[in-house]
């Protein structure tokens, strides 16, 4: 017996509404991500209230159900570069089951408006060939065969940031860099990129602290759910 035209419409409907909330409850409640050892290397984007309840360790604690989070992100750390500046240099305890690394604010923010400078800094991020470059050499450090390692960073900012970070975004530098990390994962079995910007909004403030680049407590909120949910579903 066929279906009416309305029959399936409703079908198609609950295929598209229903059936990935249903997904999403079951990762939220029943996931092979709870209890994993996640370890954090970074800049300033990861250290908001960095020893406080509203630390991003803390709420991607609940989120993934595990005391077993390290944070080594500090403010001022860049990709390139050495010492403790350098993000390489961060410590964690091995082995992870899922590393974040992100950064590149500090990098580019040495070059200005200079767009010779800035596209530089993306292929010394990660080459256009894809085979080398601080972010697979800060991998490759951290992660072991079957580590997951997700490339965290945003390609937006608040509305209220300075223009020097509004720039970025202008210019079309946060995007080229969104499209590399993109490419880049691809390529590469255990690796994902995520954009913050999925889970931020540039015109709602309570994701920002006031300076309108770093994510205040309740985007880090944003961040950890959107994150645990796009694991869980793979």
């Amino acid at each position: 017996m066929r279906l009416s035209l309305r029959k399936r419409m409703v079908a198609l409907v609950l295929s598209l509404v229903v059936l990935p909330n249903i997904a999403a409850a079951t990762c939220s409640y029943n996931s092979e991500l709870f209890g994993k050892s996640i370890g954090i290397v970074g800049d300033s984007f990861f250290a908001t209230d960095k020893k406080g309840l509203g630390s991003l360790q803390n709420i991607m604690g609940l989120h993934f159900h595990s005391s077993a989070i390290q944070n080594a992100a500090i403010g001022g750390a860049t990709v390139l570069g050495f010492g403790k500046e350098a993000i390489v240099n961060q410590k964690l305890t091995k082995p992870l089951d899922i590393l974040i690394l992100g950064g590149g604010g500090n990098d580019f923010g040495k070059c200005g408006t200079d767009k010779n400078c800035l596209a530089g800094k993306i292929d010394d991020f990660v080459s256009p060939d894809f085979k080398s470059g601080a972010f697979p050499k800060i991998i490759d450090k951290y992660a072991a065969e079957n580590t997951i390692s997700v490339i965290l960073y945003t390609s937006i900012v608040g509305n209220h940031a300075p223009k020097k970070w509004k720039y970025m975004v202008q210019s079309g530098l946060a995007d080229a860099f969104s499209n590399r990390m993109s490419s880049f994962a691809d390529t590469k079995q255990n690796v994902i990129w995520f954009d913050a910007a999925t889970a931020l909004d540039p015109a709602i403030k309570s994701h920002w602290l006031k300076d309108g680049f770093h994510p205040s407590s309740y985007g880090y909120k944003l961040i950890s759910e959107k994150l645990f949910l796009q694991l869980c579903e793979q």
